[in-house]
């Protein structure tokens, strides 16, 4: 994971290898300045716009913690933990950045849901009555038009029932 750490004063206060390689930057030229890694790294976020709000509202609440993912212009999907860091006596002194590179498990979650979009599409035109319930309680997550027709329920009604007990 790459880490950043970053005072109240919006001074660097130390970053790792993993960091300066996920972000495609230069150990040489970062200094201590906050607010010019943030301009450098926006020039390689989807939305630098939103990344620069963001960064700011963390830094006006400094209690918060925060989580977002953020889309990169190279494709790759980062996900951001922050949380403030606290002294002896619990006072905020810095903010702690957390990233990880979670583009494979992203086009993997994106993958299932295409899929599932297009097995809702196939099932919802067969002509023959469809219901998937969970195997822990039996409750009903999918049911298609034609099984609505056969048990006389509207597919709202079949969600959510336990089959077995009617």
């Amino acid at each position: 994971d790459g880490v950043l750490v970053v005072d109240g004063q919006r001074r660097v206060l130390h970053f790792n290898p993993a960091f300066v390689a996920m972000w495609g930057l230069d150990p040489a030229v970062l200094g201590d300045d906050a607010v010019a890694l943030i301009r450098a790294a926006c020039n390689k976020v989807a939305d630098p716009k939103g990344f620069i709000e963001r960064a700011n509202r963390l830094y006006e609440q400094p209690e918060d913690d925060g989580e977002d993912i953020i889309p990169m212009m190279d494709g790759r999907v980062l996900e951001r933990f922050t949380a403030p860091m606290r002294d002896a006596s619990g006072a905020v002194t810095a903010r702690a950045w957390f990233y990880r590179d979670i583009t494979k498990r992203h086009r993997a979650e994106e993958e299932i849901s295409r899929q599932r979009a297009r097995l809702a599409a196939l099932l919802s035109k067969s002509p023959v009555a469809t219901v998937i319930s969970r195997l822990e309680d039996g409750a009903v997550v999918y049911a298609n038009p034609r099984a609505g027709q056969l048990f006389h329920l509207s597919v709202g009604q079949l969600i959510g029932r336990d089959m077995a007990e009617d």
